[in-house]
């Protein structure tokens, strides 16, 4: 395994104009309390560098007591300290080229539009569906996604996850150990309600959570696919590795094992929990 330490920018600099999003702030990569973060595109080789996978993380301010119903009480929560979470998405738009990066540049957008007013991951990915059923009624697109909504605490950070028919979310606990987390919805676009369900977790000092899109898994050499036997061994065996150099050595083996080239769009998010302090 091949460690690469560097200084970490709030944005890969390698994707600053692949990015499809005019108007909308950069991905967030730091800064975020109590946790290391990292992330990776990579458009198919034949895409023109248009990408139909695509990532974000932003931070989400809530008043606190922001459900009271009275009056009273609403004026109050404005006085009150605000809660802050951090949302993360990564989603894999079906095909790629320039119209799978136009969706997901809407998609993204949209996202952001909807996650404030919404207290689940399944919530903001069901208005998402909605949305999309909407905009394309006929069309024949659909992508999956895997939203995370983070909680940094002295605890831990709490997380809440859901998938839409993503690729699984792989937990890396502090012993070393590795399995998948969350259930597997229906892709959105297809069918009015994609049976979304929430699952609860925390995650402790040194643990990653690691999501892809299946750029990674079904990479190819051959009829053999990299798949996720591969990416959970490589996960195990590089527990010391800070998020960015995992998100390295993942991209290093996976290019490693096609010979440097890839038919699909290739999206990480590695997630690392280090020191939690409270949110004052």
């Amino acid at each position: 395994m091949r460690a690469r330490p560097r200084v970490e920018p709030d944005v890969d600099e390698r994707l600053t104009h692949l990015l499809p999003y005019p108007g909308l702030l950069p991905p967030r990569t730091s800064g975020v309390p109590g946790m290391q973060v990292a992330a990776r595109c990579l458009p198919a080789a034949d895409s023109v560098g248009a990408l139909g996978d695509f990532y974000d993380m932003f931070p989400v301010r809530l008043f606190a007591g922001a459900d009271s119903e009275s009056y009273t009480q609403r004026v109050r929560t404005l006085r009150e300290p605000i809660v802050e979470r951090w949302d993360a998405v990564i989603g894999d738009v079906s095909g790629h080229g320039p119209e799978a990066a136009m969706l997901a540049a809407w998609a993204r957008q949209t996202i952001r539009a909807i996650a404030t007013a919404e207290k689940t991951p399944s919530r903001v990915l069901d208005r998402l569906n909605t949305a999309l059923l909407t905009r394309e009624p006929d069309g024949e697109r659909f992508l999956t996604a895997t939203y995370v909504m983070l909680f940094p605490g002295s605890a831990g950070v709490r997380v809440l996850l859901t998938s839409a028919g993503h690729m699984p979310v792989l937990l890396r606990n502090s012993a070393g150990a590795v399995r998948a987390v969350g259930h597997h919805g229906l892709p959105l676009g297809l069918y009015a309600k994609a049976g979304l369900r929430n699952v609860r977790m925390t995650l402790r000092t040194g643990e990653t959570l690691l999501l892809y899109t299946d750029g990674v898994t079904e990479a190819r050499q051959d009829r053999e696919q990299y798949g996720e036997e591969r990416l959970r061994a490589l996960l195990a065996a590089t527990g010391q590795f800070s998020p960015r150099n995992l998100v390295d050595e993942i991209e290093a083996d996976v290019l490693a094992f096609t010979g440097g080239s890839h038919a699909d769009d290739i999206a990480l998010l590695a997630l690392r929990a280090t020191d939690l302090h409270p949110i004052l």
